[in-house]
C-alpha cells in the first residue's frame, strides 16, 4: 500500500505498525502452534483423502524447517504467486474428490489445506493469530466424527497448546519460558471452566446430531440394514462396535431369551432378502404371556428408522411404534444417540390369526429356483404335511447332518440354498435362517426372516448390558395355525452355544472372531478384558451425562434445580446472569491475586500509605508522576528536606517505568523497592 507524500505521518505510522508485527515472540508462537496442530490433525488422518494428508504434511514440514532451522524465521518462505497456485490446485483437488467444497468432509479437507498454506504465509503476528484461529476451528471439526472421551481429552490438550501459542503471539517482550507459558494457558482454561459448565447446563439444547445439514453427516455408521445377503451379518460379526446398551430394572433374562428384534424381511429374489413396504392399516397384534421385563436402551446412531427391543415389546417410547410385522420403528432415522424405556414379554404367545391373503407374501419364491430343495420338501410333505412336523424335521436335519457354523462360508452360486444344503453345508446365521425360510415356503408354510441381535454381555463394573455389532443375528418365524407367528432359530440346532453363550462361545479360537469378544476367555489377557470393561463403563457414563444431555434431559435437570417449565428465554436469562457473575468473580479473584503477588504494586501502595499518614494522601484519580509532583511541592512548602522530594520523584518515575514501560537494567523491581523505602 502506497501513501501520498501529503501524509508522511500516516505513512510512518503504518511502517512502524508493520515493523511491530515482526516480533521475536512470533517465532516462539509459531513453534508452539506447530506442536499444537499435531493433536488437532491426528484424528483427521482417518477421514482426509490421501492427497490432502500428503499436501498438508509437506506444507507443515516446510514451515517447521523454516521455524527451527532458519535464524530469521522467514527467509525461505514462498512467494505469493506460489501460494496462490498451491491454493488453486488444492481447491481443484477438493472439488475433484468431493464434488463440492461444502459439507463436512469437503469442508474439513479445504480448511486443513487453508491452514497448511497459512502457516507458510505467516510472516507477522497477525498471520500467526489467523492460523491460531483456524486451529481453534479445526478442534471443533473433530467432533463432527466422534464425541468420545478420547477425542474430548485429545482436543482439550490441543486447546491448551493452541492457547499457549496465542499467549506467545500476544507478547511484546522477550519470549516466555515454555513451562511458564504452559502454566499460564492452563490457568486461563481453568478460569473459563465455570462459564463452560454454565453454558453446557443452560444453553438451549437442539435435538439432533452435531452436524446434520449435508448428506455426508448421515454416513459412516455400521449396523443392520433393510436387506440381507450371504455374508452381510458375517461382516458385522467381525466388528466390536457397540449397537446399544441396556440397563435392566431387575434380573436380566437368560441368554436364550435375549432376542433383540429388528428389521423383518419377507421378499426374496433367490439370493437376497428385503423388507416389504409396511402396511399402516394392519395393527400389530400378539398376546403377552409370562413375567414382563422392564429396561432402558441407549441406542447408538444408525441413520435407520428402527428401534431395538426384546421380543416382544408391549411398551415403547412415545416416538416409537410396532409395525404390522412386529418391528419396533420410529418416524425418523436415528441420527443421534437415543435413550428410551421399554417393556417386553419374552414368553409372548398366541398371536392373532390372519387371512390367507395376508399370508401370501410369506409364501412367495422365485420360480424354478433351488430345484433340489423343492424336491426334498415335496418328499417331506408327502410323508407329513403338518407345519409343526415340517419345522421339527428341518431342525433335525440341521442337527443330525454334517452342518457347520463358521465365519468362513464358501461362496454360493445362483441356486444358493441348494448349494448350501447339499454341497457347502457351512455357513453363518444368515445362511441357516435363509435356507430354513425357503424350505418352509416350499412346503407351503408361511415364513419370514427376522434380523436383529441375539445375546449381549453384561459389564460387571456398572451392571450395564452391552450389545455389539458382533451380536448381529438372523432367525426365522413361521406361521402356525392357532399359534400365529412362532420364532424358530435354525442356528440353535447347529450351534446351541451361539444362542446360550454368544458368538465367542460358538466359534473356535482359530476363526477371526472379534478380538475383544474373546478376551474374557483368554487367561493371559484378563487385564485387558478388565481394562476394556472399566473403559466401557466410563464411556457409558460419558454418554449418559454428557452426550445424551438432550432437550428433555435439560428440562428435567433445570426443573430439579427450581426452574418450573423453563423456556428458552428463561435459560438465556439464567445463562447471562450466571456468566456475568462468573466473570465478575473471576475478575475479582485475578485482581486480588495480582495485588498479592505483585511486589512492585505492594511497595507502591505501602509508600502511598506512609505518605498519607504524614498528611500527603494520593487522590484516587492521580497517577504516580502527578502525585509525586504535587506531593513534592507540598513537601517544599512545609520546609521538608529537598532530598526527600527528589527521592519521591525518583521512586514514582521508577514505578511508572515498571508498570507502563519495560523493565531495564537500570530500573528493576528491587531498585524501586529500595527507592520507596528511602522516601
Amino acid at each position: 500500500m502506497r501513501l501520498p507524500r501529503l501524509f508522511p505521518a500516516a505513512r510512518d505510522a503504518l511502517g512502524a505498525d508493520r515493523a511491530a508485527q515482526a516480533l521475536p515472540a512470533g517465532r516462539s508462537a509459531m513453534q508452539t502452534l506447530l506442536i499444537a496442530i499435531v493433536p488437532v490433525l491426528l484424528p483427521h488422518l482417518a477421514h482426509l483423502p490421501g492427497w490432502c494428508i500428503a499436501f498438508a504434511g509437506l506444507m507443515f514440514a516446510w514451515r517447521a524447517w523454516i521455524t527451527w532451522a532458519d535464524a530469521r524465521g522467514d527467509a525461505a518462505l514462498p512467494g505469493r504467486l506460489l501460494l496462490l497456485f498451491l491454493m488453486l490446485a488444492a481447491l481443484a483437488a477438493t472439488l475433484y474428490t468431493h464434488r463440492t467444497v461444502f459439507g463436512r468432509d469437503a469442508g474439513v479437507t479445504f480448511v486443513t489445506v487453508l491452514l497448511s498454506l497459512k502457516l507458510l504465509e505467516a510472516r507477522t503476528r497477525r498471520d500467526v493469530v489467523v492460523a491460531i484461529l483456524l486451529s481453534y476451528f479445526l478442534i471443533l471439526t473433530n467432533f463432527f466424527y466422534s464425541q468420545s472421551i478420547g477425542t474430548a481429552a485429545l482436543m482439550l490438550a490441543a486447546l491448551w497448546l493452541i492457547t499457549a501459542a496465542l499467549i506467545a503471539a500476544s507478547r511484546d517482550a522477550a519470549p516466555m519460558a515454555p513451562a511458564r507459558l504452559a502454566r499460564l494457558a492452563a490457568t486461563i482454561l481453568a478460569q473459563a471452566l465455570p462459564m463452560m459448565l454454565l453454558l453446557f447446563v443452560l444453553f438451549p439444547r437442539v435435538q439432533g446430531p452435531l452436524w446434520g445439514l449435508p448428506a455426508d453427516a448421515r454416513v459412516g455408521v455400521s449396523g443392520l440394514s433393510d436387506s440381507m445377503s450371504p455374508g452381510l451379518i458375517t461382516e458385522l460379526s467381525l466388528s466390536d462396535g457397540i449397537a446399544f446398551r441396556v440397563s435392566f430394572s431387575g434380573v436380566p433374562p437368560r441368554g436364550a431369551d435375549l432376542y433383540w428384534r429388528g428389521p423383518v424381511l419377507s421378499e426374496f429374489d433367490g439370493r437376497n432378502w428385503r423388507a416389504s413396504a409396511p402396511n399402516p392399516m394392519r395393527p400389530a397384534r400378539f398376546e403377552p404371556a409370562g413375567a414382563p421385563v422392564d429396561y432402558e436402551v441407549t441406542l447408538e446412531p444408525s441413520n435407520r428408522p428402527w428401534l431395538f427391543a426384546l421380543e416382544m415389546p408391549t411398551r415403547l417410547p412415545a416416538f416409537g411404534r410396532l409395525t404390522a410385522d412386529l418391528q419396533p420403528v420410529t418416524d425418523r432415522p436415528v441420527s443421534a444417540r437415543l435413550r428410551y424405556t421399554a417393556r417386553s414379554y419374552p414368553g409372548y404367545r398366541a398371536l392373532a390369526t390372519e387371512e390367507s391373503a395376508d399370508l401370501a407374501p410369506y409364501l412367495a419364491l422365485p420360480p424354478r429356483s433351488n430345484p433340489r430343495t423343492r424336491e426334498l420338501m415335496a418328499t417331506w410333505q408327502l410323508q407329513n404335511a403338518d407345519p409343526r412336523a415340517l419345522v421339527e424335521r428341518a431342525l433335525r436335519h440341521f442337527r443330525t447332518e454334517e452342518f457347520f457354523y463358521t465365519l468362513e462360508p464358501p461362496l454360493l452360486d445362483n441356486h444358493a440354498v441348494d448349494e448350501f444344503l447339499f454341497v457347502a453345508r457351512r455357513g453363518f446365521c444368515e445362511h441357516y435362517a435363509s435356507a430354513f425360510v425357503v424350505m418352509m415356503r416350499m412346503a407351503r408354510v408361511p415364513a419370514r426372516v427376522v434380523t436383529g441381535y441375539q445375546g449381549g454381555e453384561i459389564n460387571p463394573v456398572d451392571g450395564v448390558f452391552t450389545v455389539r455389532q458382533s451380536d448381529a443375528h438372523a432367525w426365522a418365524e413361521v406361521w402356525i395355525a392357532g399359534a400365529g407367528w412362532t420364532r424358530v432359530d435354525p442356528t440353535a440346532a447347529v450351534s446351541p452355544a451361539r444362542v446360550e453363550r454368544g458368538l465367542s462361545g460358538a466359534l473356535p479360537q482359530r476363526f477371526a472372531a472379534p478380538l475383544l469378544s474373546r478376551l474374557a476367555g483368554d487367561w493371559g489377557a484378563q487385564w485387558a478384558a478388565r481394562a476394556r470393561l472399566n473403559w466401557e463403563a466410563l464411556a457409558n457414563k460419558w454418554n449418559q451425562f454428557v452426550l445424551n444431555y438432550s432437550p428433555d434431559r435439560q428440562r428435567e435437570t433445570l426443573e430439579r434445580i427450581g426452574m418450573k417449565a423453563p423456556t428458552w428465554q428463561d435459560m438465556v436469562a439464567a445463562m447471562s446472569i450466571g456468566v456475568g457473575l462468573s466473570v465478575l468473580a473471576i475478575a475479582a479473584w485475578i485482581l486480588k491475586a495480582a495485588r498479592e503477588r505483585d511486589p512492585v504494586k505492594r511497595a507502591w501502595l505501602s509508600l502511598c500509605r506512609r505518605m498519607a499518614r504524614r498528611g500527603l494522601p494520593r487522590l484516587p484519580h492521580e497517577g504516580a508522576l502527578d502525585y509525586a509532583e504535587r506531593a513534592a511541592r507540598e513537601m517544599a512548602r512545609r520546609g521538608m528536606p529537598a532530598q526527600r522530594a527528589a527521592a519521591l520523584r525518583e521512586a514514582a518515575a521508577a514505578y511508572a517505568a515498571l508498570r507502563y514501560g519495560r523493565e531495564s537494567a537500570t530500573v528493576t523491581p528491587a531498585r524501586f523497592a529500595r527507592l520507596a523505602r528511602a522516601v
